[in-house]
């Protein structure tokens, strides 16, 4: 039972086959081997668990696996994605500024979700770079059904355009999100 539970690394199975053979007082390489598994850090016990996964081909607890690693991930540095430490995001108030009426509703809805056209970029960018930003914004609300467009497909070509013609990567950022 232990090189089954070792061959899995499913918590359970591990847990259960070192409660056994601590029962029996049973102290051997596998029940060490156990040992030393579960004393892991929770990230590094995962990443094991996922290469035993992979290795018997068990496709679903791959994805649970996956999952549980990337949510320790974002639990743990999650902020660093947070937009707001983005150094060149405009503020809500630059934003607001780049159209003469609405200023209020824009300063409220800056990183907000919206399904209108945005009327500058978020970033501080370049003209030419911007227009890049509000044409990869359109495309990506015409594509999702947020804006009504009669061929959507169209859209992502002239996204993938954008891409492969390499724009600013701040103005591609949107395709990132």
């Amino acid at each position: 039972e232990p090189r089954g539970a070792r061959g899995s690394l499913e918590d359970d199975a591990l847990q259960a086959t070192l409660h056994a053979a601590e029962e029996i007082h049973l102290d051997c390489d596998e029940t060490r081997a156990i040992r030393e598994l579960l004393s892991l850090p929770s990230d590094k016990l995962l990443s094991e668990q996922l290469r035993a996964a992979m290795r018997l081909g068990d496709g679903p607890r791959q994805d649970t696996l996956q999952m549980q690693i990337k949510d320790q991930f974002f639990d743990r540095s999650g902020d660093m994605f947070d937009m707001g430490r983005f150094p060149r995001l405009r503020s809500a108030e630059d934003y607001a500024n780049s159209k003469l009426i609405g200023k209020k509703e824009l300063r409220e809805g800056f990183l907000r979700h919206t399904v209108k056209p945005i009327p500058t970029s978020l970033s501080q960018l370049e003209k030419p770079w911007r227009e890049d930003a509000l044409n990869t914004f359109k495309c990506i609300l015409g594509f999702m059904g947020d804006a009504p467009y009669s061929f959507p497909l169209m859209l992502v070509q002239e996204l993938l355009g954008l891409v492969l013609t390499g724009g600013s990567p701040e103005a591609l950022a949107p395709i990132q999100t």
